[in-house]
């Protein structure tokens, strides 16, 4: 509001005195006249207020009678849901929002928004006069910022009573000074003064008796303000003791306890109040790194030829019998193993309050976290896990009808989380430059990855198969929200059927951890990927369900393929976790709902896909699939074979997987150390990064942005030479 018009005056019906705006509930009473002559204002209509954080601004119906402030759900609720008495309220504007204003009781305020600036104007104008006409307490200056005062109960006073005292006092002693100002000298005259030297006495008592009741409040507050924060730090440190001992049961409830020895190792790693040396000086990381050097035991004796030839031995193996005209002519592996070089994961105290606890609200991605919170593969590799069902393109390509290669290109995009069930460690975030590839004669494809960005961090792939080629550029972004993490990864997938020359695109759900300080950990994935043919305009929805309470849609799925002309022609339905099943929808005939997961699947559909079951020995390999136990596999001849950037030949990882955790602390931090001083020299010599395999573009098809593979990785590969690659390891 205009300061002429809050500073405007009102004539009152009783001395014919102008008296200010804000001051007419003062001289209402020193006069005598309850009421001046503008009279009670009344106002209705709708505003925006503040709900809470989760639902935010909402409408609803406000009403102004008789000094009291009411607001309904909408304008026929008859059923009033809050008021507030404007005699004792404070009404202050926003300093950071034109339309909106602020009423605070004492007891609850409203956060109130108009639509305009002169609407908020009127309201405050019929607040203001509202208040005005029924106050019984000085005026406020409407600009601050109200304060929110701790009351100290005590039994017949109050700030209120305080406050009302004194207005009475000021009251008496204004009408007494005024009296006297027009009395003749003399008695009455000397009377009037000895009344309002009492007067005045009275007023300094209760001005004195309200200073040291706020004082009262004040040393109240301050020692509330101290057993509050008290009272946190003990709850922080009782969940931060209730989370370690929590992992620590469970790890021992679900896996071997390792050997006896890491424990006391661990130890030197984590602080007294459960801090991880995340950032040690050169110095420190060297003695470390000296000190931490594997055991003799812990070494193998043998030649490293020999060690791996054993491993596979006792691991067992599974033969490569398929060769494809795109696959390169050497793949590096004869055998597939089948678990990983040690079962068991060292039983270390995990304190995960300690390390995130500072992170509520922030991408995860730029957080160093302890080694021991990852499993032993990168970001890079866990994409591979996309080709895991790739079979299902195999039969999308095979396909005659393009509705029904739409359908197979929906499972394709939903199976893939079936890998992610259990998987609650974190993968290795890739260092910049760094590079996969992944060569599966198996199943007819090859696959490369390459981290492409830092910050953000953004990783690029491409998966080529003699029927499909599958790529894109991911940006998995992470925000912890104190006990769940939400990962919503940006990027749009790309397929490509070449055989037909169509071109799909789609984009990935949302993933949550959830229970990630106290309770068991697990993954939902849930929202709505709309897949689109380019060519044919055709489309698929599928719909992951978000799991409700007591497990309701757990692992649901629902997926629904429209023709070029939005008429629904299959349905998927299924769970991510176990089989998807199809089901096609006669042309003419209304859609069917989706059948109901506690009942037996309609006659007509059929099984689309069905989960390969893990491995017998999955629990104590991070619940890796018999894929996911291949991709950090690096035989002799593979060392030959692969890019020098390959994820396979980072230490840090490699050590976490042969259950060395101290060495592969160490071997982290050195790596993050390095490429944070590359980084920085690239800064301040203003040095551009270039990917050397992937180039972001103008994708031709979506007029979109997209990271695009530049070719010639698989020819040197061929030629056993690779240039232009940097020393990202040593």
């Amino acid at each position: 509001m205009e300061s002429d018009q809050l500073n405007s005056t009102v004539k009152c019906i009783n001395c014919e005195e102008e008296i200010p705006y804000l001051d007419i509930g003062q001289h209402s009473e020193s006069c005598g006249q309850l009421l001046p002559a503008l009279g009670s204002p009344s106002m209705e209509g709708p505003l925006l207020k503040w709900t809470n954080f989760v639902y935010g601004w909402k409408e609803r119906y406000f009403k102004l009678n008789d000094g009291v402030l009411r607001y309904y759900s909408s304008r026929s609720d008859n059923v009033c849901r809050g008021s507030v008495r404007l005699n004792m309220a404070v009404i202050t504007l926003s300093q950071n929002d034109d339309c909106r204003l602020d009423i605070t009781s004492g007891i609850t305020t409203y956060f109130i928004k108009c639509a305009t600036i002169s609407e908020k104007e009127a309201w405050m104008k019929a607040l203001l006069q509202s208040r005005a006409v029924f106050s019984s307490v000085p005026s406020v200056d409407v600009t601050s910022t109200p304060t929110y005062a701790r009351q100290v109960s005590s039994p017949g006073e109050s700030a209120e009573d305080k406050l009302r005292s004194m207005q009475s006092s000021h009251s008496a002693l204004v009408a007494t000074l005024e009296r006297l100002a027009t009395a003749s000298v003399g008695t009455p005259h000397a009377r009037l003064v000895l009344t309002a030297q009492t007067q005045v006495s009275e007023l300094m008592t209760a001005a004195e008796s309200a200073i040291g009741l706020f004082r009262k409040q004040q040393t109240q507050f301050e020692k509330e303000q101290v057993d509050d924060q008290q009272r946190l730090r003990t709850m922080e440190l009782a969940v931060q003791k209730l989370a370690r001992e929590h992992h620590t049961l469970e790890r021992r409830f679900s896996m071997n306890v390792g050997d006896a020895g890491s424990e006391s190792d661990t130890e030197e790693f984590l602080e007294e109040d459960g801090e991880f040396f995340d950032a040690l000086n050169g110095e420190e990381a060297a003695s470390r790194s000296a000190r931490l050097t594997p055991r003799p035991n812990s070494a193998s004796p043998v030649p490293e030829k020999d060690a791996r030839s054993r491993s596979r031995t006792n691991s067992g193996s599974a033969t490569v019998a398929y060769t494809s005209s795109v696959m390169p002519s050497k793949t590096g592996v004869q055998t597939r193993r089948t678990r990983l070089p040690r079962d068991t994961p060292p039983n270390y105290k995990v304190s995960i309050w300690g390390v995130i606890k500072d992170s509520i609200g922030k991408d995860l991605s730029k957080l160093a976290v302890p080694v021991y919170f990852n499993e032993p593969l990168s970001f890079l590799q866990r994409m591979t896990e996309d080709l895991e069902y790739c079979e299902l393109l195999d039969k999308a390509a095979a396909a005659e009808d393009s509705t029904e290669r739409m359908m197979y290109v929906g499972a394709f995009n939903v199976v893939p989380y079936a890998a992610t069930l259990n998987r609650t460690m974190k993968p290795f975030n890739p260092l910049l430059g760094e590079t996969y590839e992944y060569v599966c004669p198996e199943k007819g494809f090859k696959f490369l990855a390459e981290q492409v960005s830092h910050h953000p961090p953004v990783s690029a792939f491409i998966a080529e198969s003699d029927n499909f080629v599958y790529y894109s550029g991911i940006h998995a972004r992470s925000k912890f929200w104190g006990k769940s993490l939400e990962i919503h990864p940006e990027g749009t997938m790309h397929l490509l059927l070449p055989k037909h020359g169509e071109h799909y695109t789609w984009t990935k759900a949302t993933t949550i951890v959830n229970n990630i300080i106290i309770g068991k950990m697990w993954i939902d994935h849930y929202g709505t990927s709309t897949i689109t043919n380019h060519q044919t305009g055709e489309q698929c929805k599928m719909t992951l369900l978000k799991r409700g309470w007591f497990d309701g849609n757990a692992f649901e799925v629902q997926g629904q393929v429209f023709n070029r002309h939005g008429e629904v022609c299959w349905m998927l339905f299924g769970k991510w976790n176990e089989e998807l099943r199809a089901m096609r929808v006669p042309a003419n005939q209304p859609v069917p709902p989706f059948p109901s997961s506690k009942e037996p699947p309609p006659p007509q559909s059929f099984v689309v896909w069905k989960r390969t079951p893990l491995p017998a020995n999955n629990l104590e390999n991070y619940y890796f699939s018999s894929l996911a136990m291949t991709l950090n596999e690096l035989t002799p001849e593979m060392k030959l074979l692969i890019c020098p950037t390959d994820t396979r030949f980072r230490p840090d990882q490699r050590a976490l997987e042969e259950g060395n955790v101290p060495l592969a602390t160490v071997e982290k931090h050195r790596l993050e150390e390095k490429q944070r001083s590359v980084r920085k020299f690239r800064e301040k010599n203003n040095i551009s990064y270039e990917p050397r395999w992937f180039k972001e573009d103008i994708d031709p098809i979506t007029n979109k942005e997209s990271w695009i593979y530049c070719g010639n990785y698989w020819e040197q590969r061929e030629s056993g030479e690779f240039t232009g690659c940097q020393d990202i390891y040593s």
